[in-house]
């Protein structure tokens, strides 16, 4: 199962705890487009050797200039799926409801996030693990589940046959040592 990490804010600093967790993928995400190149690349080279799929949050021609692995597209951003895929990136795009899971997919993209699972602040009604469970059914090997994962209790319950993995942004930013 991957682990998928996501940057709530970026620094030197918050980024050491996130990577004292080794995820699978970990993708660089700002709220402020102040300085986005230059933390884009910072980040890039304080993972260069983390061994994780590196993945830029929202722009496409960015993360293929700078080099980033991959892409993880907001769901309002359905129309760069396929110039994401043309371009050689991995697409992970945000999802909230199987119509946009099967858009998406349909649209080219490799996983998707489906959130949020858990209870989130400011993210609506959590989906719950039945929810899940059937959305992994009906798109096997395409799902990360995403959203209140705090603790290895919501990772162990969303464990299931056929889902690409877990993301979250609290629980790896949680120091291990």
């Amino acid at each position: 199962m991957i682990a998928y990490a996501i940057t709530a804010r970026y620094s030197e600093d918050a980024l050491a705890p996130i990577l004292s967790h080794h995820p699978d993928w970990i993708a660089f995400r700002t709220d402020t487009q102040e300085e986005l190149r230059a933390q884009a690349q910072s980040f890039l080279m304080h993972t260069r050797l983390c061994g994780a799929k590196r993945f830029l949050n929202g722009d496409y021609r960015l993360a293929l200039e700078l080099g980033f692995d991959g892409v993880h597209l907001k769901s309002t951003q359905f129309s760069h799926i396929k110039k994401s895929k043309v371009a050689g990136l991995h697409v992970i795009v945000s999802t909230h409801a199987e119509a946009e899971i099967a858009k998406a997919l349909d649209l080219g993209a490799d996983s998707v996030t489906y959130s949020p699972i858990f209870p989130t602040p400011n993210k609506g009604q959590a989906k719950g693990i039945d929810a899940l469970k059937e959305a992994v059914e009906r798109f096997p090997n395409r799902i990360i589940a995403l959203g209140g994962i705090l603790s290895q209790r919501e990772i162990d319950a969303v464990k299931m046959e056929f889902l690409v993995g877990f993301s979250a942004i609290r629980y790896f930013e949680k120091n291990l040592h």
